[in-house]
């Protein structure tokens, strides 16, 4: 009995370390940038506690790391609401009591290379969190080494997930090791023939990784697109005509200051939702102040000499419904101000619960209650053409997923521009967390990107995920870049393939776990 007890004892401990272990390897309150190296071990205590525990207490302990990890991790959400907070903590405290129960299945039942069983459980499982309405493309592993630049740039064969690959196998490794101790096993071949081949693999990674940075060095630039990106640090609860002519004022006045500096611009670009009446809608209504508003801000548009991409409501007529888009709209000099017909690309992925709800569910009453609004998504993935350039725009949390970013490089974007949003959240942590990711998408397709934000981070980043320029947060500012169009635009094997690493790794799991089970459920029928 009391073996028992100092067991849970332990084994509560060995979780709240684990999640802190997460948090830590990630930006934090503890540290903005993260501790990338402690992800290599953070999943080791929790395979502790599965090991000795049996499937009741792990679905207990499961559900604690889930939500505690998560917890620590996106403290920030809080500023949402703490409801909200914790109800993605609970969906991953749920989410964790079943792979809690897996990885005892797989610990259990394939006694030689559980550990590899394992591995491949959390690696499908990162994967997995992504799809869907609730998918969350925050809190993976391979994320945490956003700033390892030799590291990151297998991303480029097989995204993100081939970085997490190499981050969550040392974890699984040590906890062999640990069995085999615990158990007097002398035998340890098999742990020293897979440290090596990691070892090598990794090794492997970073001399990849360090003949990409130096060929992106020596890349053949055809000219360059200059561009500015505004970031105006908007309070983004604020609402009313007033505070709209305020903040478009606002975002003028800094764009002036930018103009006088960089008189010979390409393209200004305002981020997401800067500008909140519609301008599709307000221009062609009937005489109000908001059509005032609008008309004034497009002779603004006009009276400069260069494009502008600004963040924007979208509205349309579908039969007798008007429907609202987050969307990203493009003016040209001389060709879609006045009238403004500009290009518009309309957000495709959406935050659930705060941009929009699931299955067609009516949001009337929310809106007309409680101030809620909600958008309606885009149903096209498009890029934005000149003359000499092509470049798509992501939309804040699309950049959380790889499908769109690659969708843009394949209809022949030259680079991304990122209009985003973070000022929600309140938090330096927060805009780290995103930034880490949005070095990713830059990486896995081989194209630069400017991050354009409303209050951080607003920064260029290079081809193979070198951050520069990054304004300081939480300021009024802006910043200009001189993105280059490159002769060659080759397609990197993961804008080809997307996550077909990811997916085989994935089916064989599934395979492995099927098989596996209905071993287990025909030899104890046979009993």
């Amino acid at each position: 009995m009391m073996n028992k007890k100092f067991s849970f004892v332990i084994s509560f401990f060995l979780i709240a370390i684990a999640s802190f272990l997460f948090m830590l390897a990630n930006p934090s309150f503890v540290n903005s940038n993260g501790l990338g190296f402690i992800a290599f071990i953070y999943f080791f205590p929790i395979l502790i506690v599965i090991h000795n525990q049996n499937y009741k207490s792990n679905i207990f302990f499961g559900f604690l790391y889930g939500f505690l990890s998560y917890f620590l991790y996106a403290f920030w959400l809080v500023s949402y609401g703490l409801l909200i907070q914790i109800l993605l903590c609970v969906l991953y405290g749920a989410f964790w009591s079943i792979l809690f129960c897996l990885l005892k299945f797989a610990d259990s039942n394939f006694n030689k290379y559980g550990f590899l069983i394992q591995f491949l459980i959390i690696l499908s499982f990162e994967f997995i969190k992504t799809k869907g309405f609730l998918g969350f493309g925050y809190g993976i592993s391979g994320y945490t080494q956003w700033q390892n630049l030799y590291l990151i740039q297998i991303a480029n064969l097989f995204g993100v997930f081939g970085v997490s690959a190499i981050v969550i196998f040392p974890s699984c490794l040590m906890f062999e090791i640990y069995k085999k101790i615990k158990n007097h096993q002398q035998n340890f071949l098999s742990v020293l023939f897979f440290s090596g081949v990691w070892i090598l693999l990794f090794c492997a990674t970073l001399l990849y990784g360090k003949n990409q940075i130096k060929k992106n060095e020596n890349v053949s630039v055809k000219s360059k697109v200059s561009v500015i990106a505004i970031q105006n640090n908007e309070d983004p609860w604020g609402s009313g005509f007033n505070h709209y002519r305020s903040s478009i004022q606002q975002l003028i006045n800094i764009t002036n200051d930018a103009l006088k500096n960089y008189p010979e611009v390409d393209i200004v670009v305002w981020p997401e939702t800067a500008v909140v009446p519609s301008v599709s809608h307000f221009y062609d209504e009937e005489k109000s102040n908001r059509k005032l508003l609008i008309e004034a801000l497009m002779h603004y548009f006009e009276s400069k000499d260069c494009n502008f991409l600004i963040g924007n409501g979208f509205s349309e007529f579908d039969n007798i419904n008007q429907k609202i888009y987050n969307s990203a709209l493009f003016f040209e000099q001389d060709k879609n101000i006045l009238p403004p017909k500009p290009v518009v690309y309309s957000k495709n992925h959406l935050v659930p619960f705060s941009e929009h709800l699931p299955f067609g569910i009516k949001s009337n009453f929310l809106e007309k209650n409680f101030d809620f609004h909600f958008w309606n998504e885009g149903q096209d993935v498009i890029v934005f053409e000149d003359d000499d350039f092509c470049f798509g725009t992501p939309i804040c949390f699309e950049d959380t997923f790889d499908d769109i970013p690659r969708k843009m490089k394949n209809k022949g974007a030259n680079f991304f521009i990122l209009l985003i949003n973070d000022s929600w959240g309140n938090s330096f942590v927060c805009q780290n967390q995103h930034l880490a990711i949005s070095v990713f998408r830059a990486v896995e397709n081989k194209l630069p990107l400017v991050r354009c934000t409303v209050s951080g981070q607003t920064c260029y980043i290079s081809s193979c995920g070198k951050i520069e320029n990054l304004c300081e947060p939480f300021t009024q500012t802006y910043n200009h870049y001189e993105i280059p169009i490159f002769n060659d635009y080759s397609k990197t094997l993961f804008s080809k393939l997307g996550n077909l690493f990811i997916y085989v790794v994935v089916i064989i799991c599934f395979i492995l776990l099927l098989n596996k089970f209905i071993f287990v459920i025909i030899k104890k029928v046979g009993k």
